[in-house]
């Protein structure tokens, strides 16, 4: 029996040290916006997040993928196919370009918004250490993602992010 070269679901010790990341990207950047901003603009921030990662991005993305109520590398696939209808024609590639930039953006938001932080910040030094750990968090997240999840996805092939995978060699 030849031996398949993706997940039919994803092994939980990859959805588990993936989400675990995620949730300490989010908690981190939590703390910060508190530090720069308050409570309450954390979390909207993390509401926003949830939003377009549980919302947007699954309404778009997941019902064409492979993994629609499967255990895919993020957990977006069950939750989706609980909220969303499958779509009759499965194209995956436009459905991910659509949905990525936003889901790109709430990673990526806090960046622009550290450097209000500069200038408003009640402490510059836990400041600067907080987003030295966002940056860390969202460089392990890319690598971990690359490394434990494309390599073994089904969409690999002709996913917008997947060209490469295997000359990913870092970890």
């Amino acid at each position: 029996m030849p031996v398949k070269n993706y997940y039919d679901n994803y092994e939980k010790s990859v959805v588990g040290t993936k989400l675990a990341l995620i949730v300490s990207y989010i908690f981190v950047t939590f703390l910060d916006f508190i530090l720069i901003f308050n409570v309450w603009f954390s979390l909207t921030y993390v509401i926003i997040f949830l939003g377009v990662i549980y919302g947007y991005f699954a309404k778009t993305a997941c019902p064409h993928c492979y993994y629609f109520g499967k255990i895919c590398s993020t957990g977006t696939g069950l939750i989706a196919a609980k909220l969303y209808r499958p779509v009759e024609k499965k194209d995956f590639e436009p459905s991910y370009q659509k949905a990525i930039i936003p889901g790109l953006g709430v990673y990526l938001l806090p960046f622009p918004l550290a450097l209000i932080g500069l200038m408003t910040a009640k402490s510059l030094f836990v400041h600067f250490m907080l987003v030295c750990i966002m940056v860390f968090l969202l460089g392990v997240i890319f690598i971990v993602h690359r490394k434990q999840a494309c390599h073994k996805c089904y969409n690999k092939d002709f996913c917008p992010a997947g060209p490469g995978i295997e000359n990913i060699n870092f970890l």
